[in-house]
């Protein structure tokens, strides 16, 4: 992958008069380099939070891991801004570098592969991960990799000149297909329901017979039409296929929906019930908000209002704690 080149500006206000900015090179070596770094994530009430980590640079970006049940993977679920911190503690001399941005998970196994490596050439061996699923497993557990896509990286220098450098990037461009795709849905307002089922068609003919992918991209179509009867097989098809990334998960959520509408909420609660333990990530309130529908219709509605309640409660500036634990009650006294 060819990395792309920023535009280097030295913001004159904070830095030594005749200050230089810091060449990029020399900043993404020593972020290349470093050894830890400090992550600064966001709370649902809007808290900060700070945690020291391990991460490194491929393909032009830093990557970084975290248990699915840590407080910055919970944090990243709800505001995927973040910014990554790394640099010393001398007054005298150093190199502070900031990274921010929002991040990207990385869920396709052949990028996880390439990152585990990476992984291990800059750790050791006792940073070998396990890659499958979408994430990377080791003895401790289980652990999500996210990229930091980044528009702005700051360079804080110290010593005799001080100095302050902004390297800006542009955005970067969208892979062909998926841009192209990205558009028809953006438009499907714009349609009726033949000439978008067409358009949708004509971009999944654009993949193998077999994608998976495409799969998906025409099951969500006929199920944004109307269809749930023509989407399910084909959200079927694309699991059964293999289906990874982030239309994994939509396409349990988008199936169990489906079933639900059909008549099948049984099966909409069993696998929505499993998809529970299945990583966190943005889509857990939905996969929650379409589990408490599917229980109400099989006649199970504390359970239903007890996880509705405790979805809602994450996102209260105030009365968290009040609402999960009220959330859990309704559940012991349905037990009783």
């Amino acid at each position: 992958m060819v990395e792309s080149e920023p535009v280097t500006e030295l913001d004159a206000r904070f830095s030594s008069p005749g200050a230089s900015p810091t060449p990029w090179e020399e900043a993404r070596g020593r972020l290349e380099a470093a050894e830890v770094y400090w992550l600064m994530t966001v709370r649902p009430d809007g808290r900060p939070h700070a945690t020291p980590l391990l991460a490194v640079w491929l393909d032009g970006a830093m990557h970084f891991s975290t248990g699915p049940s840590e407080v910055k993977a919970r944090n990243l679920a709800h505001n995927r801004r973040c910014a990554l911190v790394t640099g010393g503690d001398a007054l005298g001399e150093g190199l502070d570098l900031v990274v921010e941005g929002e991040t990207r998970r990385v869920t396709d196994d052949a990028a996880l592969r390439r990152l585990a490596g990476a992984w291990v050439a800059k750790y050791g061996e006792g940073w070998r991960f396990e890659v499958r699923d979408g994430a990377f497993h080791h003895e401790g557990g289980e652990a999500l990799v996210f990229e930091v896509v980044s528009p702005k990286v700051l360079g804080f220098r110290r010593g005799e000149v001080f100095s302050q450098t902004r390297w800006r990037f542009e955005p970067p461009e969208p892979e062909d297909w998926e841009g192209r795709l990205a558009g028809a849905w953006a438009s499907i307002d714009q349609h009726d329901e033949a000439s978008f089922l067409a358009l949708i068609e004509g971009l999944a003919a654009e993949q193998p017979a077999d994608s998976p992918r495409a799969a998906f991209e025409r099951a969500s179509a006929f199920d944004s039409t109307g269809h749930s009867d023509l989407a399910v097989p084909l959200y079927r098809q694309a699991l059964a296929g293999g289906l990874d990334g982030g239309r994994r998960r939509r396409a349990v959520v988008q199936l169990a929906s489906s079933l639900r509408n059909l008549g099948h909420a049984d099966e909409s609660v069993a696998l929505l019930t499993a998809e529970l333990h299945a990583g966190t990530d943005e889509l857990d309130d939905a996969v929650r908000t379409v589990l408490a529908l599917a229980l109400t219709d099989v006649g199970r509605e504390r359970e239903a209002v007890s996880i509705a309640v405790g979805a809602l409660a994450r996102h209260l500036p105030r009365y968290q704690r009040s609402m999960a634990h009220y959330a859990r009650l309704l559940l012991e006294e349905d037990a009783i």
